[in-house]
């Protein structure tokens, strides 16, 4: 049976990447719903001029990108 402990181990550490994938997921969401109240709250509506307005909806739409690739990082090895 000492052919199953590499495997073992691949599998351990699959699942450890899964986890912390998982918990960056969250920590990133969790970052875009905080960016999106801020946005909402800085920004005056109509005022779609505003530098700073347009920098956060950047920085959601980069944070919003990353949350999606890692979503479908971990669908993925999730076979889902």
């Amino acid at each position: 049976m000492d052919w199953l402990t590499p495997l073992e181990e691949k599998v351990r550490a699959a699942a450890e990447r899964i986890r912390e994938l998982q918990d960056e997921k969250k920590a990133l969401e969790s970052r875009v719903a905080s960016l999106e109240r801020q946005l909402a709250a800085a920004a005056a509506p109509g005022d779609p001029g505003d530098p700073q307005a347009a920098r956060w909806e950047e920085e959601k739409r980069e944070i919003r990108d990353r949350v999606e690739r890692l979503t479908r990082h971990l669908e993925d090895l999730a076979g889902v």
